[in-house]
């Protein structure tokens, strides 16, 4: 197989994107970093202290991580001409980002 200049810049894309993730999940799943949730970080300080802001990083920094370890597939997608890959891909971050705004928002599991 002969990569194409726009495979492999496609590559270095991907990657970069990926590595962004990666290291943006890993304050989330330690706890810290609700700064990078949106919402939850222009709520005032009142409002904020009334959720588990930790409980709500390290569910978050999860699925950060499991977008940014499936992200990979974009690029794999496209250099082998399988475009079910990226179909998929979109798929599952479509439905896991509406699970995870209903998720969030219902039931009262990040309240304190």
């Amino acid at each position: 197989m002969h990569l194409t200049g726009n495979d492999i810049a496609a590559c270095v894309i991907v990657g970069i994107i990926t590595l962004l993730m990666l290291f943006m999940s890993i304050p989330l799943l330690r706890g810290r970093g609700a700064w990078l949730i949106a919402g939850f970080n222009t709520m005032d300080k009142k409002e904020r202290e009334k959720y588990d802001a930790e409980a709500l990083c390290q569910f978050m920094g999860r699925y950060l991580l499991s977008v940014a370890l499936l992200t990979p597939a974009i690029a794999i997608g496209g250099i082998l001409k399988l475009n079910w890959i990226c179909i998929g891909y979109a798929l599952y971050v479509l439905i896991s980002v509406i699970f995870v705004v209903i998720y969030c928002n219902t039931g009262n599991r990040f309240k304190k």
